[in-house]
């Protein structure tokens, strides 16, 4: 083989390593992955993972029968985790709409009933989770979960146990928020209708309550 040959494909090749090194960097081979890979892929490495907190931490999420079909990679994304909770449940409605893929039913605990979105799974989880101390990340359906996002939410929940931890300027339930279970009261659930926006419920409720606002960057959204 010509020398020049060599040099040609040698800096092809080194090319090639330079984007797979960018793209893995900027957590899209990850993102890429977590579309093709199967949820039992992640299941087995996520039971081997440390927690670095006492109390129970749960993750609770809902979606709608348009993004069920793009569940996959967001429950992908909360199993390929640095640290991993107690539960990770999806809350829906019954219906055939809602029909839950199989490959699914093995990374997630299924809860049906009731509606009205974030605020329904919140509710759901509250009643279901007796322990005071129990801490809830409620999530949104349209994103693919950093690697360390869970972790970033407990490490702050460590710092400041008082508090409900937020990403943005406000509590989103899309975004990703923590409570513990005993920071709502049984108005709280009463109170939750259908008609009710969860955002505006969800700060009114809580508006003389202290939060910290964290700023993620590497939460993407779902294609």
């Amino acid at each position: 083989m010509e020398r020049k040959t060599i040099i040609i494909i040698s800096l092809i090749i080194a090319i090639i390593s330079t984007i797979y090194l960018l793209l893995d960097f900027f957590g899209i081979i990850r993102y890429i992955k977590l579309y093709i890979f199967s949820p039992v892929r992640y299941i087995k490495h996520y039971k081997n993972l440390d927690k670095n907190y006492k109390d129970r931490v749960v993750i609770s999420l809902t979606t709608t029968p348009d993004n069920m079909k793009k569940i996959k990679p967001i429950i992908n994304s909360l199993l390929d985790q640095t640290i991993q909770v107690d539960s990770i449940s999806l809350c829906i409605p019954y219906g055939s709409d809602y029909k839950v893929p199989i490959e699914l039913k093995d990374a997630v605990s299924i809860f049906r009933g009731g509606k009205g979105g974030e605020l329904n799974a919140l509710k759901s989880t509250i009643t279901r989770e007796g322990e005071s101390t129990t801490r809830i990340i409620i999530l949104g359906d349209d994103s693919i979960y950093g690697k360390d996002f869970i972790e970033t939410l407990i490490e702050e929940s460590n710092k400041n146990p008082n508090n409900i931890i937020c990403v943005g300027n406000s509590i989103n339930l899309k975004k990703g928020s923590m409570f513990k279970t005993d920071f709502f009261k049984v108005d709280f659930i009463d109170d939750i209708t259908e008609n009710i926006t969860p955002s505006d419920k969800i700060n009114d409720y809580f508006k003389n309550h202290k939060k910290i606002h964290i700023k993620y960057r590497e939460n993407y959204k779902i294609i």
